[in-house]
């Protein structure tokens, strides 16, 4: 795994066999417009000729969900292709049937396997492997035709000799006609017996026989055959890929280039002819081909082509090359600093951004490199080019720990600081590089003095100053126990600290405080105090007066109390929950009791919704089902969910089978703290670990030993704090088919929205987006529709506040609570409506309560005006909602706009924000606030006249 590759090439698919969001499967059971489930078994790129030519180079795949076999179409695009689904190549009428691999056949008919089983991963309970109905399909267009002589096409050493052919007087012809069959399975059978005869008398005469191919045919397809063969017999030369270089076709001219270099060097005069290509070719596949295989060149002679390459601006768009063109150029970063930087530095020399960018995160990714990094910050100007080379530098730099300051750094940020636009990206790599003259100003930005920013920049602050070990930082931590906008982060940061004041610090705040913790802030706080046996001790002590919660002592806690190998903390642990000594038949009694408490009339009577919640607060910061969560522990989504004993197995035992890659790593730091996760990143000087509620970058240095442990991250005891119904709400989430609502608890209120994703939402990406903790709805053009982003969670009493933006008071929006989503529309499964109650949100419109596909409006004041005195046009305004039972009132800017009592409204559902239909519209959320069973409204004022309802007697 390289650590400097930053971007992958993405996926050539303008299709999805497997769709994300409420249901996966949704296209399972599907035409050809979906085509079918999402697990594919082999692909055969048709190349036969019994088939008509429509089908010649498409790909064959077998759907296994989709009991069928794709059909799917290229369409050449820059340096590649777009795959698009086409008309399925076989429907399968057998819900067994599953396809797994395809060959074409010496008659150009297709073959393929069928493993034929009734057990389909997920979709079926039980185990029900059968193996034993494997069979063969061959599969035919139209009419049976003859099949080629087996005399005239046959190329076995056995059909040779009957004919009297010996290797050593008559040189095979057939194998080199072979080559311009229609058919590939006869041209790939020559290649092999040619290969495999290996260096003889006929050798010569079958090059020559090639090369005229190469040199009279006009089809590059035959032409490609003739060098594939060549190569394969070793005779293809350097001077024949100089040569191709001028053919006219550019698979043929990169075709070329590919097996020239595949012995990793070439000689100068095929140097020459790549580089001067990279620079006058105009096609786009050769450029893939010589960025590919500059790659496989050593360092000193790839620079001229490489060079050459990433001056192409027509390319910073294509799906593959910018990538290639990284990969080659990434190791002369370090190789050659200066000569790569001063790349970075020159638009006309590397006009292509991303890799601009990629430059200098490479430069700051290592020590060696940081002085010419800090001369190139020297020598730019243009203060938006500094600011991104600061972004991309703190990108490298923030994963690294122990840096030594720079020659330079000093002046360079003197320079930077004065600078109000950078002042915060300096700062950032200022802690980075290890210069302390930083850390005054980072102490103000956090505490709220002097230039005070917003509560992203305070947490880029903190995250700073915990990062630079700032002596300060235990006693400032503390101070913002009580500030909900960091509690998270400093109760996260104070574990790296040993500071004998840190538990007495968290446990009275947590008593205390007129802010209650979170859910996920007691986690917090309960995991930073199990990080050291010291701490443990009063944390227990704690326990054992009542005045912290048994509840809040989750799996993951016990198992870092037990981790520490503490006498005295293990002997209070055995006290308050007993010894863990669970053998392997203790949990088979475990899961046999569970599946007797989960039988299917028991499943029957859960609310999925809230076994959602559940998972939410127990499951989802390591796991992601339905495209929700966090991909550190595997995906659910396309596990064998629908098994009831393989959840309990995995629930209850954890541990009996641990992918590698989720195992724990336990690291003894020399301070005394324990870090636990799985280990994902290494470098120089620091070990990042992944842990369920944080990303730790820890110092080499700082270290006092690591091990790998015999556990995954996954605890085990993870049921033993909830209640039976609890247990069984959660399973029946675990086995739904689709994706459901989630209830809102106080735990869960907390996803309504994270500040930096729409996790919890559905809508179109290409409407609804976040940026630096709004939500934004944006639409340039204007849209026919009414388009929503509608959140997950389900509500019933609430009081929901929020900040919203109608950029220049143009278009329409509204805030719907309390709604439900209707059937998706032909567009897809973004094109839907719902129904329910708005606060709505436009000009005339502001304050007004109207009830989307239902009764119309519903309180409008006096008609016209709403909010409209109450409003700040075009700037941020205050909404207010509150729903208490049949009560609804809202609020604008303080100002109650509307206040009823409605039976005939939804008494639960959910929250969604809405884009008008009409023209451009930009609308921003941000500030959304939760708070659920608010204390009753008083009673609603009379209705006046001019008041009524819509609709309403």
């Amino acid at each position: 795994f390289n650590p400097y590759t930053y971007d992958d090439i993405k996926t050539i698919a303008k299709h999805r066999h497997y769709v994300s969001g409420a249901n996966v499967w949704a296209v399972n059971d599907r035409s050809d417009s979906a085509g079918g489930g999402h697990a594919h078994c082999g692909a055969l790129i048709y190349l036969g000729d019994q088939f008509p030519d429509s089908y010649r180079n498409t790909i064959i795949m077998g759907n296994i969900h989709g009991n069928r076999v794709n059909n799917d179409r290229f369409e050449a695009k820059g340096s590649g292709f777009v795959g698009h689904h086409g008309q399925d190549f076989i429907l399968g009428n057998d819900k067994w049937f599953r396809p797994i691999n395809e060959r074409t056949g010496p008659d150009g008919a297709v073959y393929f396997i069928d493993w034929y089983d009734k057990h389909a991963c997920h979709s079926t309970p039980g185990e029900l492997w059968d193996r034993t109905n494997g069979r063969i399909y061959r599969i035919r267009y139209g009419d049976l035709k003859p099949r080629e002589d087996p005399k005239t096409l046959s190329i076995s050493k056995e059909n040779d000799e009957k004919k009297g052919i010996t290797r050593d007087t008559d040189p095979d012809r057939r194998l080199v006609q072979l080559q311009l069959q229609k058919n590939d399975y006869w041209c790939r059978q020559a290649r092999i017996e040619l290969q495999a005869r290996g260096e003889g008398p006929w050798t010569p005469w079958i090059e020559k026989s090639l090369r005229g191919i190469l040199a009279n045919y006009a089809d590059p397809t035959r032409r490609l055959r003739a060098m594939w063969t060549l190569h394969a017999i070793q005779k293809f030369t350097e001077d024949d890929a100089i040569l191709l270089f001028d053919d006219l076709d550019p698979h043929v001219r990169g075709w070329g280039v590919q097996l020239a270099c595949e012995k990793k060097s070439a000689g100068p005069g095929l140097l020459a002819r790549m580089a001067k290509a990279a620079a006058t070719d105009d096609s786009p596949i050769v450029r893939r081909f010589l960025a590919s295989a500059a790659q496989r060149l050593p360092l000193a002679d790839r620079w001229p082509i490489v060079e050459a390459l990433i001056r192409h601006e027509v390319d910073a768009d294509d799906v593959n090359l910018p990538r290639l063109y990284w990969y080659a150029l990434e190791p002369l970063v370090p190789a050659d600093p200066p000569r790569a930087l001063t790349l970075a530095l020159d638009p006309k020399r590397c006009p292509i951004e991303s890799l601009r960018r990629f430059i200098v995160r490479r430069a700051a990714a290592t020590a060696p490199t940081h002085v010419t990094l800090v001369k190139a910050l020297a020598q730019t100007k243009d203060p938006a080019e500094l600011r991104w080379m600061l972004e991309e530098a703190h990108t490298a730099l923030k994963e690294q720990r122990g840096l030594a300051t720079p020659a330079g750094w000093p002046a360079v940020y003197e320079t930077l600081r004065g600078n109000a636009e950078l002042r915060r990206d300096a700062l950032e790599v200022a802690i980075d590089f290890g210069d302390a003259s930083a850390l005054p100003e980072l102490r103000a930005v956090v505490t709220g003095k002097g230039a005070r920013g917003d509560a992203a920049w305070r947490q880029r602050a903190l995250d700073a100053i915990v990062r630079a070990k700032d002596p300060q930082a235990p006693a400032l931590l503390k101070t913002l126990l009580d500030d909900p906008e960091l509690r998270g982060p400093a109760l996260r940061a104070l574990a790296g600290f040993a500071d004998d004041g840190t538990p007495d610090a968290i446990l009275s705040t947590m008593k205390t405080t007129k802010r209650p913790f979170t859910p996920d802030e007691r986690r917090d706080a309960l995991t930073t105090l199990s990080a050291r046996a010291s701490w443990a001790k009063p944390l227990l002590a704690s326990l054992g007066r009542d005045e912290v919660p048994r509840a809040d002592f989750a799996a993951t806690v016990l198992r870092r109390l037990r981790d520490l190998k503490d006498p005295e903390v293990d002997a209070l642990v055995a006290k308050h929950f007993g010894v863990s000594r669970e053998s392997p038949d203790d949990k088979r009694q475990r899961i046999a009791a569970l599946k007797q408490a989960l039988a299917p009339d028991v499943l029957s009577r859960a609310d999925p919704g809230n076994g959602r919640a559940i998972f939410s607060t127990i499951c989802m910061k390591c796991h992601t089902l339905f495209g929700t969560g966090r991909a550190i522990a595997p995906d659910l989504t396309g596990a064998n969910r629908a098994d009831l004993d393989y959840l309990l197995s995995n629930v209850v035992d954890p541990n009996a089978v641990i992918g590698k890659e989720y195992q724990v790593t336990n690291v003894w730091l020399k301070n005394g703290n324990v870090v636990s996760g799985i280990a994902s990143k290494e470098n120089e000087s620091a070990l990042t670990l992944i842990a369920e509620n944080e990303t730790v970058v820890v110092a080499k240095s700082d270290v006092e030993s690591r091990k790998l442990s015999a556990v995954s991250l996954m605890p085990e005891g993870q049921l033993d704090p909830l209640s039976p119904e609890d247990v069984r709400d959660l399973f029946a989430y675990l086995q739904s088919p689709a994706q459901v609502p989630m209830k809102a608890t106080a735990a869960s209120a907390a996803l309504l929205f994270d500040q930096k994703s729409l996790q919890c939402w559905t809508g179109d990406a290409a409407l609804w987006s976040v940026e630096q903790g709004e939500i934004v709805g944006k639409t340039a053009k204007g849209i026919a529709r009414n388009a929503f982003l509608l959140s997950d969670l389900e509500l019933g009493d609430f009081k929901l506040t929020l900040d919203v933006k109608l950029v220049d008071d143009a278009g329409n929006s509204g805030v719907q609570f309390r709604t439900e989503p209707l059937p998706p529309g032909p567009g897809g499964p973004y094109d839907f409506e719902v129904k329910g109650c708005q606060a709505d949100v436009g000009p005339g419109w502001w304050g007004k309560l109207y009830e989307e596909n239902g009764r119309g409006i519903l309180v409008d004041n006096d008609g016209t005006v709403g909010g409209q005195p109450f409003l700040k046009k075009g700037d941020w305004n205050a909404y207010e909602i509150v729903a208490t039972g049949s009560r609804i009132r809202i609020a604008l800017n303080g100002h109650v706009t509307a206040d009823v009592d409605d039976p005939a409204a939804a008494r639960r559902g959910r929250i969604a924000l809405q884009l008008h239909s009409g023209g451009p519209t930009e609308v921003r959320f941000r500030n959304l606030a939760l708070e659920l069973s608010p204390p009753p409204l008083p009673p609603a004022p009379a209705l006046k006249p001019a008041e009524k309802r819509a609709g309403a007697p």
